[in-house]
């Protein structure tokens, strides 16, 4: 069920699923799980691994709608690199101004 109460498509359940969201919790668990099947097709393979870069430019993809601006996708990329996690990282995302200002 997406948060205006519609369910999803039977597809998308299962493919949320098998990437970590069982359904329900945080928006940021959300977030990662549509990240982790976008990284996928971007880097075409199906096993919810992808470069901390492929992740982040997915973020972009499905939080903000957008392509990752240079200065944002290696800030991030140098976030994570640095060892923290991300699930904060796509806590950040859905945190912004700019993601505030989509809805």
């Amino acid at each position: 069920m997406n948060l205006k109460g519609a369910v999803c498509a039977a597809e998308i359940e299962g493919e949320l699923a098998a990437a970590g969201f069982k359904g329900e919790g945080p928006a940021n668990v959300l977030a990662d799980a549509f990240a982790k099947l976008e990284a996928d097709r971007l880097d075409g393979v199906a096993d919810f691994e992808s470069t901390d870069e492929v992740y982040v430019r997915a973020l972009y993809k499905v939080v903000l709608a957008r392509e990752a601006d240079a200065g944002g996708e290696q800030s991030h990329v140098a976030y994570l690199k640095a060892g923290n996690d991300r699930l904060g990282v796509a806590r950040g995302f859905i945190q912004s101004a700019e993601f505030k200002r989509l809805k």
